[in-house]
């Protein structure tokens, strides 16, 4: 019998465990690679970050709103691997890249970063370096996309907010669009598109390298060691596994003063919430990635690999995000709370492990933040 033998790279490999969702437990010898493949990964987005068109055309009812049209960015079959994109689109209230003509104020959760080169993910040439105020100046040197088609921006020929069928809601109206082979202006706006039709989303790679997440080695009683959400803040920055280079905070809720989603899964009516859209989270000690938040900043499950260390950690959180016991906004030891296992994959890595009198003593998952 005639038997094939296929060998994969490291990379390959890595690719393939990080598509699939397997965690990979903390002996394995594959754990370091995919730290260096997180890490690399990171730092080539922050130095060469990527822009594709989506396969897919979209109405702009099917976007809903800017945060929707980030949420396509990460599940477009054309997305490629490895990294985290926001849609270059503008909305009121939602995202901004001037005011002014060609600008670049009053800017508001812009796509583009200052001085940065980016470059067509189809086949790495570079597109354009954006100038000190994170703009394009034209003509660009290659087009967004090697094919036609129009782009839903929300943009005018000088950057501002144009047309936006009513923030991406409404088939009423014309919306700005982008001529995707352009390499004028109208490569990001300026065309004008009725919001009944379809196009597609120009997406740009987040250069951000992922944030780190610990679990605290000591255990921590409520109402004693802390007694409040700020407390258990404060015990993540001063615990001795703190790996530096930020600020932390608890992944913790009380409903009043930090809230993770109001609804279950929905992500509503968040209260300072440590977990930010769209961001990679990876082990502070080891690098190994966590997962991906989703538009509303939660994690799906399961993670690619757990938070750390197997133990017990003070959530105060449902495995739907919502908020359950918390010893009273964390005030006593005299009641109970909900609490997470930080060695598990699926949601009771976030909460409902187990409901335990606040007078045990439990970890803190701690969360670096932007």
């Amino acid at each position: 019998m005639n038997r094939c033998i296929y060998v994969l790279s490291p990379v390959a490999l890595i690719h393939i465990l990080l598509a699939c969702n397997v965690p990979v437990p903390n002996d394995d010898p594959i754990k370091s690679a995919i730290a260096s493949y997180a890490l690399e990964a990171g730092s080539r987005a922050e130095t060469h970050p990527r822009i594709y068109s989506t396969t897919s055309s979209y109405s702009t009812a099917g976007l809903g709103s800017v945060a929707g049209a980030d949420a396509i960015c990460n599940t477009d079959i054309n997305k490629p691997a490895g990294g985290v994109f926001r849609a270059l689109i503008a909305g009121p209230g939602a995202r901004v890249g001037s005011i002014t003509a060609n600008v670049g104020d009053g800017q508001l959760d812009w796509v583009l970063k200052p001085n940065k080169k980016y470059y067509r993910a189809a086949d790495d040439r570079l597109i354009q370096e954006t100038n000190s105020v994170g703009l394009f100046p034209f003509p660009i040197k290659e087009s967004i996309a090697d094919t036609p088609g129009n782009a839903w921006t929300g943009l005018t020929a000088g950057w501002i907010t144009g047309g936006h069928c009513s923030s991406w809601s409404a088939i009423g109206g014309t919306a700005d669009a982008a001529d995707t082979r352009a390499l004028t202006t109208d490569a990001v706006g300026g065309v004008p598109v009725v919001c009944t039709s379809s196009a597609k989303i120009i997406c740009v790679e987040r250069p951000e390298v992922p944030l780190k997440v610990f679990i605290s080695s000591s255990t921590y009683l409520p109402g004693i060691d802390f007694t409040s959400v700020a407390g258990a803040d404060a015990l993540c920055m001063s615990d001795p596994a703190n790996p530096g280079g930020g600020n932390y905070k608890a992944m913790m809720v009380d409903g009043t003063s930090r809230r993770a989603s109001n609804s279950a899964l929905v992500g509503d009516l968040q209260l300072d919430w440590v977990l930010r859209p769209f961001r990679s989270y990876v082990r502070a000690t080891d690098g190994a990635p966590i997962q991906t938040t989703d538009s509303v900043a939660l994690f799906t499950f399961p993670l690619q690999n757990d938070l750390g260390l197997a133990s017990g950690v003070w959530t105060g959180l449902f495995p739907d995000w919502t908020t359950g016991s918390n010893c009273a906004a964390w005030s006593t030891s005299a009641a109970n709370g909900v609490a997470a296992n930080s060695g598990n994959v699926f949601s009771s890595a976030v909460g409902s492990w187990a409901t335990l009198p606040c007078n045990n003593g439990e970890r803190i998952v701690c969360v670096q933040q932007p």
